[in-house]
């Protein structure tokens, strides 16, 4: 069985959302790989500490750069207020897991890391 370590920046309702959802894969699918919940990050070091408790996290911090910087982190959830995602997701390119809206983003950042899209209509 594979293991793919997951940092989710917010701890509040989209936060705890993303936290349940990833510690439930293996209940719910037929799958080998399973998310280990690494780290999470929230405004404040004691806010972080009390949902990597909550959640089931190894490690918490209020700093997205330490998130991001993690060896250990090889998927990044941005479930921070959306004013937040724009450096969130340049700082961790291509292992952002969220939504299309930071995905689009991504690809005004640098198209050539998504191989999946048509590099044409990327650069528009």
């Amino acid at each position: 069985m594979s293991q793919i370590g997951v940092g989710i920046v917010g701890g509040g309702y989209m936060g705890k959302a993303h936290s349940v959802a990833m510690a439930a894969v293996a209940a719910v699918f037929d799958t080998a790989l399973r998310p280990s919940l690494e780290v999470i990050c929230t405004t404040t070091d004691a806010g972080a500490a009390d949902k990597a408790r909550q959640f089931g996290f190894k490690r918490s911090t209020s700093d997205w750069r330490v998130l991001v910087n993690d060896p250990a982190v090889q998927a990044v959830v941005i479930a921070s207020p959306q004013d937040t995602h724009h450096d969130i997701a340049v700082a961790a390119r291509a292992r952002v897991l969220q939504r299309h809206r930071v995905l689009n983003l991504m690809t005004h950042v640098d198209p050539w890391r998504r191989p999946d899209l048509d590099h044409e209509q990327a650069k528009r």
